[in-house]
């Protein structure tokens, strides 16, 4: 029963902004995302691999900025993802990190 609602819990916060999201089930995501698109860039179809990451790109900017707030970062840090090399450093605090104590 415990699993049913975490598998609604997801399907019913995928795309949104709000609440938080621990090490974990982060880094579950970032797997169901990142396979499919390693697969269909191994397989080279550059216009498949277009289409998919103009889908993926709100699905994983929601998991990013939910991942932040469980932090207690604003979910503006998002836009620090676009510098190079301190986007490496992010990433790594994402996946470590332990999230703070609290709602």
């Amino acid at each position: 029963m415990d699993s049913k609602n975490n598998i609604a819990e997801i399907i019913k916060n995928t795309f949104s902004f709000q609440g938080r999201m621990g090490r974990k089930r982060f880094f579950f995501m970032f797997l169901i995302i990142f396979i499919p698109g390693l697969i269909i860039a191994v397989i080279n179809v550059p216009v498949m691999l277009f289409v998919f990451y103009i889908i993926i790109i709100p699905f994983q900017a929601c998991n990013i900025v939910r991942r932040f707030h469980d932090l207690n970062k604003s979910g503006g840090h998002y836009w620090l993802g676009f510098i190079p090399i301190y986007n490496l450093y992010w990433l790594m605090v994402l996946f470590t990190r332990k999230g703070t104590v609290g709602a």
